[in-house]
């Protein structure tokens, strides 16, 4: 598995681990659910964007 497929899937876990659908996440990201649910599957890498929101 490469590192697309194991931040996506960490990015699953996590969204699952409290309660949000992927419409909430992308929301709260600031990016489109389709995108989203590419980086989940890990056919797009994680933009920078995201990595900085995610850690606040």
């Amino acid at each position: 598995m490469d590192s697309a497929h194991t931040i996506g899937d960490k990015i699953r876990r996590m969204r699952l681990l409290k309660g949000m659908s992927q419409e909430q996440l992308a929301l709260n990201s600031g990016m489109n659910v389709s995108y989203l649910g590419q980086i989940e599957r890990g056919t797009k890498r994680k933009p920078e964007k995201f990595i900085k929101k995610e850690h606040r």
